[in-house]
């Protein structure tokens, strides 16, 4: 009989210790869980202050978004689309050959020039990408002056609502780099960015 109260013993110290452990790991999870939460609400709280800067932005995504639609609505104009995609595709293979031509014969120097023409024609898409990093720079820009305190890489892009993946985190570095050097921002040591003041 000593024996089996002895083996009830060693069985409830070894579950009473299986279930402190487990209870240390679902401590450990509600923190993280808690530090996403708080990380989610202040992404919230910045992009509040953001949406005056964000509210033009969305009015020339709705534009494309419009001509999708009219293409859905007929059948027939969405090849056409799609010819025109494939269309943007290989002319900057006819670019490429352009130059040899124009080495070889400088008669021909008017469709030479209309080549170039061309070229020129596709360099919009660049410009919208420019216009995002500026609307990036503008984010950050808002998101420096709202906090009262340095913030690093890592809380900028989690501010934004976005992963921390390297990429992003690159991104967003760049970004705000590119604002210290045009004195919409400053740095108050290694990876932290403050307002300008």
């Amino acid at each position: 009989m000593a024996s089996s109260v002895e083996e009830l013993r060693v069985a409830l110290e070894r579950e009473a210790d299986e279930l402190a452990q487990r209870r240390e790991e679902l401590e450990t999870e509600l923190a993280e869980v808690e530090r996403q939460l708080e990380a989610r609400r202040n992404a919230v709280a910045h992009l509040t202050l953001i949406r005056p800067l964000v509210a033009p932005v969305p009015q020339p995504r709705r534009e494309p978004k419009s001509a999708p639609t009219a293409a859905a609505s007929d059948p027939a104009p969405a090849p056409k689309a799609a010819a025109e995609t494939r269309h943007t595709t290989p002319a900057p293979r006819r670019r490429k050959a352009a130059p040899r031509t124009r080495t070889a014969a400088p008669a021909p120097a008017g469709p030479r020039r209309k080549a170039a023409r061309t070229p020129k024609a596709a360099a919009p898409a660049p410009a919208a990408e420019r216009r995002v990093r500026t609307h990036l720079r503008d984010e950050i820009a808002a998101l420096l002056s709202a906090s009262e305190q340095p913030m690093n890489v890592r809380r900028l892009t989690e501010a934004l609502g976005e992963e921390p993946t390297k990429s992003r985190l690159e991104s967003v570095r760049t970004s705000a780099e590119g604002l210290v050097k045009a004195g919409r921002a400053g740095k108050a040591g290694r990876g932290l960015f403050t307002a300008a003041g």
